[in-house]
């Protein structure tokens, strides 16, 4: 019987050999290998070129409070994926009769895209038309307006996108507003890097009820630090203001808080009583309201409350002042961009009180936050003179 013996597969030799030399294929290895080493230096330097920031919105979203009342059904108007509220339009007449949002998207270098989405309206169909609009560049970071049973007017607040975003930037409250002067004012602003991306509330043929969702916009190539902050040693006195000061009360936060605003009475002419609304500062800035202080004055006027937005402590005191401390109003800083960019303060909404007096607006050193209000009254409980003292927040390495 005959064996058939055959060469292994991929194994040949003797005369005849028609395999590719040895040095050759070397040759094509090393091609190979310069070819992959080209490839991965190109790669590197398109990595190391500064493409500049990319801005995108992410995940986080917050929201404000429920304003306005409970009747109708419920509606929700979001922009879609990506984009973020830039005006909204409706009908106006004795309550706001209807609204819907104009929303664009935020694009790479922190600017808005040209398109612009409409959501579908809420409400019905009275009244007379109504566009509030913010100004090119910029978005919405507040909602405003008064309200009871229903949303008897609206406006907003905006701010340029990438600023804002980056914290450096805070917006002034707007100034119109559509609708009617009947219920009780309100004033919800985002947290500094959010902006409005969402509407939602009750309606029937007008607005009963609304609150907003706030979206945050970042660089997503700026790495999330999250910064401790504590209350500092160094200390300023702000310029005393009104009559003489033989009365002297205190106010103070806790040793771990700020203030973000007041609690207290008013008559039409003068401040009568006053307490300080508190707040721990917790990681990156953020605030958590966590009281108040004892309160100084009297009983006669109307109560008031007046707050920082967002999370925004007091960083000074303004209002006006004679002989006596007619009004008092707030001067408000966020955390973050007033501790380290010195960035941020701004006076926050009206005064309360009277138009009596000369006009002052104090304001803390950079970095710094109102510590404290020492107050003097008169014998019939009336706020005569104040003064304040600013100190110190720091940032933990």
């Amino acid at each position: 019987m005959a064996v058939i013996l055959a060469a292994p597969v991929g194994l040949s030799g003797g005369c005849g050999d028609d395999s590719e030399p040895s040095g050759a294929a070397d040759a094509d290895v090393d091609r190979a290998d310069a070819a992959v080493g080209a490839r991965a230096d190109a790669a590197a330097a398109d990595a190391a070129i500064d493409r500049g920031p990319a801005y995108e919105v992410t995940g986080e979203s917050q929201q404000t409070a429920e304003r306005g009342g409970d009747d109708g059904d419920p509606f929700t108007l979001i922009c879609r994926a990506g984009f973020i509220a830039t005006g909204i339009v409706g009908r106006e007449g004795a309550r706001v009769d209807a609204i819907e949002l104009r929303c664009q998207e935020v694009l790479d270098d922190g600017t808005l895209g040209d398109e612009v989405d409409s959501t579908q309206p809420a409400g019905g169909e009275g009244g007379d038309e109504f566009e509030l609009s913010c100004p090119d560049g910029e978005a919405i970071v507040g909602v405003r307006g008064r309200e009871g049973d229903d949303i008897d007017a609206i406006g907003i607040d905006c701010a340029p996108v990438a600023p804002w975003a980056d914290r450096v930037h805070v917006h002034e409250a707007g100034d119109e507003l559509v609708g009617d002067t009947g219920g009780d004012p309100f004033h919800d602003v985002c947290s500094i890097g959010y902006f409005v991306a969402e509407l939602s509330g009750r309606h029937e043929d007008i607005i009963h009820g609304l609150n907003a969702r706030c979206d945050q916009v970042r660089d997503r190539d700026e790495p999330v630090v999250s910064t401790s902050y504590e209350r500092g040693s160094v200390i300023e006195e702000l310029e005393a203001r009104g009559g003489t000061d033989e009365r002297p009360e205190g106010l103070e936060c806790g040793d771990d808080e700020v203030p973000i605003g007041y609690l207290g009475r008013a008559t039409d002419d003068r401040v009568v009583r006053l307490q300080l609304a508190c707040a721990q500062i917790g990681e990156g800035g953020s605030l958590e309201e966590s009281g108040t202080s004892d309160a100084v004055g009297g009983d006669d006027g109307d109560e008031f409350e007046l707050f920082c937005p967002g999370d925004e402590a007091i960083a000074g005191i303004r209002g006006g002042a004679g002989t006596e401390i007619d009004s008092i109003g707030l001067v408000c800083a966020p955390v973050s961009p007033w501790v380290e960019h010195d960035a941020g303060i701004h006076p926050w909404e009206r005064v309360r009180g009277g138009t009596g007096g000369d006009d002052f607006n104090d304001r803390c050193p950079p970095g710094m936050f109102l510590r404290d209000i020492t107050a003097a009254l008169t014998s019939s409980e009336v706020f005569e003179a104040l003064t304040g003292t600013c100190g110190a927040v720091t940032a933990l390495d």
